[in-house]
């Protein structure tokens, strides 16, 4: 339709489709990460999640399912099991402290995790780490200041966070060394 009404031109086409593909991608999981938390009567803890994830999933990587329907399967499942454990079943403060910064360190660690779809030269990798250690670092500084003022919400979306990228750290690495 864009190139039909003389928006783009022919060499764009292939470009816009990937972009609005993605874009598609992002509000399906958007939704079902809302839908999930309107189930569990945590919906604005799960569009904070979203907000919070983003950037931190965009650059630190990790695993990717080799179809669509794979990759919404494990994201849809670690955020249910993330949603069951650290809300329904609640926790201490202190649990979720360490757990936040076992991820923290996971995270910290090991990203950015190259994966089949994106591999990272020297460069890549060292802009994605630095990236991913600066988004890391604000949202560390997040946590502390949700914890130091009671905000246990924002501690409990933020170790869900960590958490799931941690877990999909892990799981793009084994993924990839059984590759090799």
């Amino acid at each position: 339709m864009l190139l039909r009404d003389g928006i783009i031109s022919p060499d764009d086409v292939e470009i816009v489709e990937y972009g609005l593909e993605n874009l598609g991608s992002s509000l399906l999981g958007m939704l079902i990460t809302l839908v999930i938390g309107y189930c569990f009567d945590f919906l604005s803890g799960s569009f904070l999640l979203w907000l919070l994830i983003f950037p931190l999933r965009k650059n630190a990587g990790g695993f990717h399912a080799k179809t669509k329907a794979g990759c919404l399967l494990f994201s849809s499942a670690i955020l249910l099991v993330s949603i069951i454990c650290f809300v329904q079943l609640g926790c201490s403060e202190l649990v979720y402290s360490l757990v936040f910064f076992l991820s923290f360190f996971v995270i910290f660690v090991m990203a950015p995790v190259e994966n089949d779809n994106k591999l990272l030269d020297q460069t890549e990798y060292r802009i994605y780490r630095k990236r991913t250690r600066l988004v890391l670092l604000l949202e560390g500084i997040l946590f502390m200041l949700a914890s130091f003022l009671g905000w246990k919400e924002l501690m409990v979306v933020l170790t869900i966070v960590f958490f799931i990228v941690g877990i999909s750290l892990l799981a793009g690495k084994v993924k990839r060394q059984l590759q090799i």
